[in-house]
């Protein structure tokens, strides 16, 4: 078999099993690996969970594995494998221990404390490794850990729903744009982002849940609130008490039981990453309103994006759509479900 489609082949497979850890990674990338022996792959392995063993440990701790094939075997792995200790120890160790001599990556890995670090261990052990540089598939299944690592802040992801005129919704009113099949997906989302964030209309107008009710996880984000001026009364919410209700406002700080009034400038844009950061948030979901969406779209904060438009429906005398930046995304998927046309925004960053 050709060296490069070889290559192609098995760290694709990398790629497709790093997707089965969905979002129960949280703040760690998805990695996948595979051992291939005589052009076979004879292990697998996947992060299956923040903490849990990385897929080089999966994959080489196999039990079926002989020292001798491993030996004789390349390990493929999607990302760079970690040269530190963090929740488990470095998983370049591992691979030299292991008695393996060759190693291809997708890709470095972003994080500053390892980035050709990995590499460079392996090498100077004597092992040879060859890096293909597939940022582009790095970014389909990481690119919310490439923006933590790279920009120090949280992931941002966008979503509205507009009518086919361009509406977002009635003044005072809520109006149910997309279909509740459509909400399966956003409350996928939901369960795999630490915080819910949206506007102090948003709140007033359709009392949202800002929860995940439709799929099996029990992950639930904390709900976000930007009120510069206190305009709402948040007092008797009927909330789980084990999430945590942040009000983000320009008049005080206090705390009722896990009600959060946090004071500081609603419209400092450093501000608002301090705060995220501070309590350790990785990823966030905006889903209204309108000035808050444009407010981050204009900062290049908005990293990937869904604008979800009914073609059938028609709102009069609405509130017109937000005004965002398109011009720092590099792709879109566009479809159409049930009436609903689904378009989807990422970026492409380099590292």
């Amino acid at each position: 078999m050709n060296s490069n489609l070889q290559h192609s082949i098995f760290i694709e497979r990398c790629f497709k099993i790093a997707k089965n850890a969905k979002w129960n990674t949280l703040s760690n990338p998805k990695v996948g690996s595979v051992l291939v022996y005589n052009n076979k792959i004879v292990s697998e392995g996947f992060h299956h969970s923040f903490g849990g063993p990385h897929a080089e440990v999966e994959c080489l701790d196999n039990p079926n594995l002989s020292k001798e094939i491993i030996e004789k075997s390349t390990l493929y792995v999607s990302l760079e494998p970690c040269s530190n200790f963090g929740k488990t120890p470095p998983c370049a160790n591992k691979i030299i221990e292991s008695g393996i001599k060759k190693v291809v990556i997708g890709s470095l890995d972003p994080n500053p404390k390892v980035n050709g670090k990995g590499v460079e261990l392996l090498k100077n052990k004597g092992l040879e490794v060859i890096n293909l540089n597939l940022i582009e598939l790095q970014n389909e299944i990481n690119l919310p850990f490439i923006v933590n690592q790279v920009y120090g802040r949280p992931y941002f992801i966008g979503k509205y729903s507009i009518s086919n005129n361009n509406k977002m919704g009635s003044e005072e009113q809520k109006d149910k744009i997309t279909p509740i099949e459509l909400d399966a997906l956003f409350h996928d989302i939901r369960s795999g982002v630490d915080g819910v964030l949206i506007g102090k209309n948003t709140w007033r107008i359709d009392k949202p849940q800002l929860n995940n009710r439709f799929t099996f996880t029990e992950n639930q984000p904390d709900v976000i609130v930007l009120d510069s001026m206190l305009q709402n009364s948040y007092e008797n919410l009927d909330i789980q008490l084990n999430r945590q209700i942040f009000i983000l406002n320009n008049v005080k700080s206090e705390t009722y039981k896990n009600i959060h009034y946090v004071k500081l400038d609603t419209q400092n844009i450093s501000e608002l990453i301090r705060f995220f950061n501070s309590k350790g948030m990785t990823k966030i979901l905006i889903e209204g309103g309108s000035k808050i969406l444009s407010f981050f779209s204009n900062h290049n904060y908005i990293d990937e994006l869904f604008i979800n438009k009914n073609l059938k429906l028609k709102i009069p005398n609405g509130i017109e759509a937000t005004i965002m930046n398109f011009t720092f995304f590099n792709k879109l998927n566009s479809k159409v479900f049930n009436g609903i046309q689904i378009k989807h925004y990422q970026k492409l960053i380099n590292y």
